[in-house]
C-alpha cells in the first residue's frame, strides 16, 4: 500500500475524491429522470411479478412481452436487485463503479502508450471524467457507463491476441447495450476475425 502510494500519488488522490464526491448526494442528484425510469421498470416488474414486461415504455404491446430496448440493462438490474433494495442509490451505485473502473482503464492506458508521468496522466484523467457530461453519466444508471468500461476493456486488452475468445464475448455484449456502438464493434470483431484460423473463426462468430 505504501509503495502504491508512493508512486501513484496522484491518481491515487484523484480517485478518493472522485468517489468521495460520486456518492454524495447519489440517491438524490441528479434527480431521476426518464431513462433511468424506463429502464428500470422491466426488472421492477420481473421481480415483484414474474413477468418480463413494462407499464411505462409507450411502445404497443411492452405491457406483454418487453423487447422495446435492447436488453443489457435490465437484465443486470433483474439479478442484482433481487439481492439487494429497489432504492435509487443502490441502483446507480453499479453505474458510479463502472465509470471509477473506466478511470483506472484509461490511466492505465495513459501510461501505457506515453512518456507521461503520474501527475500528467491524472490531469488527463481529470479533463475526460470530470467533464460535465461524464460526471453525471457516474451518478446515473445509463447504459453509456457500460459502454464507456467496455470500450476501454477492449482497448485494454486488445493486444493480448490470445484473448480473442474475451473479447469476442465482450463484443456480443456492448452490441447488447447500445445499438450505436454497432459499425465500431463490427470493425473491431473483422480485425480480429481475419488473425484466426478457420475454427477459431467460427467459435469467435458463435461466442458474438
Amino acid at each position: 500500500m505504501l509503495k502504491a502510494l508512493k508512486s501513484y500519488p496522484a491518481i491515487l488522490l484523484f480517485f478518493l475524491v472522485y468517489a468521495s464526491l460520486s456518492l454524495i448526494n447519489l440517491d438524490s442528484l441528479p434527480v431521476a429522470w426518464t431513462d433511468e425510469v424506463l429502464n428500470l421498470d422491466p426488472a421492477v416488474q420481473y421481480i415483484h411479478n414474474g413477468t418480463y414486461t413494462s407499464k411505462l415504455w409507450p411502445n404497443p404491446n411492452s405491457d406483454i412481452l418487453f423487447a422495446s430496448y435492447l436488453p443489457a440493462i435490465q437484465w443486470f438490474q433483474t439479478a442484482y436487485l433481487t439481492f439487494l433494495p429497489i432504492d435509487i442509490f443502490w441502483v446507480r451505485l453499479p453505474f458510479a463503479l463502472l465509470i471509477w473502473g473506466s478511470l483506472f482503464l484509461t490511466y492505465r492506458f495513459i501510461r501505457k502508450n506515453t512518456p507521461l508521468n503520474d501527475f500528467w496522466s491524472t490531469v488527463w484523467v481529470a479533463i475526460a471524467f470530470l467533464d460535465r457530461s461524464v460526471f453525471e453519466l457516474s451518478r446515473s444508471m445509463r447504459v453509456e457507463p457500460l459502454l464507456i468500461f467496455g470500450t476501454l476493456l477492449l482497448f485494454s486488452i486488445s493486444p493480448k491476441r490470445k484473448l480473442w475468445a474475451i473479447k469476442a464475448l465482450l463484443i456480443g455484449y456492448l452490441a447488447m447495450a447500445h445499438i450505436y456502438v454497432w459499425p465500431f464493434l463490427f470493425i473491431w470483431f473483422i480485425t480480429d476475425w481475419l488473425r484466426l484460423n478457420p475454427q477459431q473463426k467460427a467459435l469467435q462468430i458463435f461466442l458474438t
